[in-house]
């Protein structure tokens, strides 16, 4: 130092002040800078909403195939019934039983030959349900209107659903017990397939993602 002259010495401090401003300075972001990243904020923020929108249709796409499969499934469904309570063997003939079940209790006749049953559950479990699949939905119809003979006795008889048909159906249940809680005068019935709830005549559905549609609206 002692070697240069005071102008040299102001002029190599003045120096280095500006490089430390400048090294400062290049840390802080610009107005460009802060302006791309507000774009880029803006850009990532509608790509987010479009992403949740195509989420959204995806399930909902989802939800009506799984509902088509549904209704698909319930209709090659639709002459079966499920019989809880009846006592059998393993050797007992499950369609001559149903045939005795329905002529000595629910007072009907059905033809050994017109039906097709099978037991349902483990192989080693005593007295399991039994799937009856009957002739045409006109007879499953007349079963179903004789049940009333069934109060009290340890015999149940109950529609065939696919699993999700039987959500929808207890949703509704649930819908159709809370709204006569609160108005026992309206009008409230379900459907015979258990997928709708009707109110004063007018449908409606129950779906995962809507959770109640009415005509298609939330």
């Amino acid at each position: 130092i002692g070697r240069m002259s005071m102008s040299q010495l102001m002029e190599s401090m003045a120096s280095l002040k500006n490089n430390l401003i400048d090294s400062k300075l290049a840390a802080l972001a610009t107005k460009e800078d802060i302006k791309g990243l507000r774009e880029d904020n803006e850009r990532l923020t509608k790509e987010n909403q479009l992403l949740r929108k195509e989420i959204t249709s995806l399930r909902v796409e989802s939800q009506r195939q799984r509902r088509l499969i549904d209704d698909l499934d319930t209709k090659s469904r639709e002459c079966n019934l499920i019989f809880k309570g009846l006592k059998y063997a393993p050797q007992d003939d499950l369609a001559q039983l149903v045939v005795t079940f329905s002529r000595e209790v629910l007072n009907m006749e059905l033809g050994i030959d017109s039906i097709y049953v099978r037991s349902l559950g483990r192989r080693d479990s005593a007295n399991k349900l039994l799937l009856v699949t009957l002739p045409n939905f006109k007879v499953k119809i007349a079963v179903l209107n004789s049940l009333k003979r069934l109060k009290n006795n340890g015999f149940m008889v109950f529609q065939d659903f696919p699993p999700n048909a039987r959500l929808r159906k207890a949703k509704l249940l649930l819908l159709r017990k809370e709204i006569l809680r609160h108005n026992n005068q309206l009008s409230v019935c379900g459907s015979t397939s258990g997928s709708e709830c009707q109110i004063r005549l007018v449908p409606f559905d129950w779906f995962k993602v809507w959770r109640v549609r009415w005509h298609k609206q939330d």
